[in-house]
């Protein structure tokens, strides 16, 4: 039997240097064992790390000092148009929602949808008009749509309810994190501390969690937040001085190894979001053996199941009252650290891949009848 030949493109491993879709496409793409689908990959200039991890053949970005990143997107942008008007692959899977490649595509389209957390914010700021637009219109176009959770399923089929529903399959993300070669010789923060980790837009409910936990703060001597992602701006840096827990809060831009590091040593992780396609975190969490406090609505259930102690978090007392409860019980703490371990079985790469291929068969077989 011919191997089925996948076409992926630049969009996300151009976007991304770290990031959690540039990592999941790049499993699907390098990590297939398998020897039932060949994927392509034209890129020629990224500075992702997790290419560079795959020893993938990159060419080092142009030395010119002005518009080398518009000249690179051109670049990689034809290279990819050029392999779809090649026509040697059986299906094109793109890694992003730009939709460059629709007046050039006579091949299947196959697409990853992450969330539909824009549509449901309802945005008003251009920039994200154009993004729902663009996506919008590769799900209507798509062939197959691979939804990561149940939860974003439904989320698209509510705000998209004419969306066949027979188009649309759930492959949940495997667990692409890599153990610690060694245990770290020290502790990147010398006190205990809570770990917040990624970015803190609205949905995120970042400012609610920290008037939460603010009392379990100023209480404790040796406790502190410690927050991944950008830097603070001046709305947080205002609510951190108001809360009088500016010498317990601590910023920190982080690589992998460092996030791993955090997680291992953190007393509890706490996912406060209102809105996830997936919330990969989560599965880091479980890997690194981090207790784990969760928003109990969106995908969070389903991704956790019972290796989660979860809140309301539009209330600030339900959250306060679950880290506290992890907190103050080593013995739970441990438990919850065992159910994650055992959750995360649940995740694998390998199930991962070998749903996403079932997807592209099935993509096939419907092109074919």
């Amino acid at each position: 039997m011919n191997r089925v030949r996948i076409l992926y493109d630049y969009q996300t491993f151009f976007l991304q240097r770290f990031g959690g879709i540039s990592r999941y496409f790049t499993s699907l793409i390098f990590d297939n064992n398998t020897n039932s689908t060949k994927t392509i990959l034209p890129v020629i200039y990224s500075e992702n790390e997790y290419l560079k991890e795959k020893k993938y053949n990159l060419k080092p970005f142009p030395k010119f000092p002005f518009g080398k990143l518009t000249f690179s997107k051109i670049v990689n942008k034809l290279y990819s148009i050029y392999f779809i008007l090649s026509k040697k692959y059986d299906i094109f899977h793109p890694t992003e929602c730009d939709t460059y490649f629709l007046r050039f595509l006579r091949k299947p389209l196959v697409i990853t949808v992450h969330d539909m957390i824009y549509e449901m914010e309802l945005s008003h700021a251009k920039d994200i008009r154009h993004s729902i637009s663009k996506k919008k219109k590769l799900i209507e176009k798509a062939d197959r749509i691979i939804a990561i959770s149940q939860s974003t399923k439904e989320n698209l089929l509510k705000i998209y309810p004419n969306t066949p529903k027979e188009k649309i399959s759930v492959v949940h993300h495997g667990c692409l994190m890599q153990p610690l070669h060694s245990a770290p010789s020290h502790r990147i923060i010398q006190d205990k501390y809570i770990l917040f980790v990624g970015a803190r837009w609205s949905y995120k409910n970042f400012e609610r969690m920290l008037k939460a936990i603010a009392p379990i703060l100023q209480q404790a001597d040796n406790l502190k937040l410690v927050c991944t992602g950008t830097a603070f701006n001046p709305s947080e840096m205002e609510l951190i001085d108001s809360l009088q827990i500016e010498d317990k809060v601590v910023q920190m831009n982080v690589d992998d190894n460092t996030l791993a590091i955090l997680y291992t040593q953190a007393e509890v992780f706490v996912f406060p979001s209102i809105h996830e396609g997936f919330g990969f975190p989560i599965l880091e969490a479980f890997f690194y053996g981090t207790p784990v406090c969760l928003s109990n609505c969106s995908c969070f259930p389903e991704i956790a199941g019972n290796a989660a102690i979860y809140f309301d978090p539009y209330d600030e007392q339900s959250i306060h009252d679950s880290v506290k409860q992890i907190l103050d019980n080593p013995d739970l703490a441990k438990e919850y650290v065992e159910r994650g371990k055992k959750r995360l079985e649940n995740f694998s790469i390998e199930k991962m891949i070998a749903e996403t291929e079932d997807v592209y068969k099935s993509t096939l077989k419907g092109i074919n009848k």
